[in-house]
């Protein structure tokens, strides 16, 4: 009835949401316009967005939070403390979303333009995004972080303390890459150009991925033979 009848959802969000301690709490939005939402000690807090414009969501020390978006624009994810938090947009503008302190974080985006991804302290946080521009990922003290992207420009990733950290790019330009006591880190890059990749492992010091950007000419040859 909320999808068959968008104006009672206009209705429904045409005020922002703040919910205190609350207990699997769900919000669905279709065709809404500059939704705010604030969650406070929330568990299994779940929200669901089509068309939205302006969608801004928050999160305190919430467990299993799932964010959907298709079509947003400027759609903003701040999570703190928050367990297997999921956010997933397609055809998101100028998205942005910040993590502190999570378990298992999912992102994925499709067709984001200026997707930022923030997390301290994080386990098993993954992000996958199929062309996007202006991609930034900043990690603190995560661990087995992946990051996959498809024909994004400007990409850059920063990740301090990580472990089996792994990024994956394809068609990317101007990709940038630093990596500080990771572990088991791998970086692919597939027609890239001007990428630059910097590691200080745990145990070794590896300087020469910058000193010698042959290394990075002769990878990205590859596909063109």
């Amino acid at each position: 009835m909320l999808i068959s009848a968008p104006h009672i959802v206009t209705t429904l969000i045409s005020a922002p949401h703040i919910v205190h301690c609350t207990t699997h709490s769900t919000h669905i939005d279709v065709g809404t316009t500059h939704r705010t939402r604030v969650d406070f000690g929330t568990t299994h807090s779940t929200n669901i967005a089509f068309g939205t414009t302006l969608s801004i969501r928050v999160d305190l020390g919430t467990t299993h939070s799932t964010e959907i978006d298709f079509g947003t624009t400027h759609s903003t994810h701040v999570d703190f403390g928050s367990t297997h938090s999921t956010n997933i947009a397609f055809g998101t503008t100028h998205s942005t979303r910040v993590d502190i302190d999570i378990t298992n974080r999912t992102h994925v985006a499709f067709g984001a333009t200026f997707s930022t991804h923030i997390a301290f302290d994080i386990t098993h946080t993954t992000d996958n995004a199929l062309g996007t521009t202006n991609s930034t990922h900043v990690a603190f003290g995560t661990t087995n972080s992946t990051r996959v992207e498809f024909g994004d420009t400007n990409s850059t990733r920063v990740d301090f303390g990580t472990k089996h950290s792994t990024h994956i790019y394809f068609g990317t330009t101007h990709s940038t890459r630093v990596d500080f006591g990771t572990t088991n880190s791998t970086h692919v890059d597939f027609d890239t150009t001007y990428s630059t990749r910097g590691l200080n492992s745990a145990t070794q010091i590896v300087p020469g991925l910058i000193s010698v950007p042959r290394i990075v000419r002769t990878l990205i040859s590859v596909p063109h033979k």
